[in-house]
């Protein structure tokens, strides 16, 4: 699943309405993100509530520090897996 560089709002509601699903292999890469917002926070908690529900740990993986950032400041950091570079 490619994602651009900004994923906020407008980016979130393109992947929902496309039916962006779980990656087959449970990785979601970040790598080309450089920051996102509250509802791009969301999506990434809620892609994760969907994995856990099939028993599937979705790691996130090639994340920037601004998500990581965003993740602490809101206190859910702890939710996600990141995978480390």
């Amino acid at each position: 699943m490619k994602m651009g560089p900004a994923l906020g709002f407008a980016e979130v509601q393109r992947l929902l309405a496309a039916g962006a699903g779980l990656p087959a292999d449970g990785r979601l890469d970040l790598a080309q993100v450089e920051r996102i917002d509250s509802a791009g926070l969301s999506y990434l908690l809620e892609m994760t509530r969907r994995a856990r529900a099939k028993g599937v740990q979705l790691r996130l993986v090639g994340v920037s520090e601004q998500p990581h950032a965003l993740a602490r400041f809101f206190g859910v950091h702890d939710l996600l897996s990141f995978d480390e570079p």
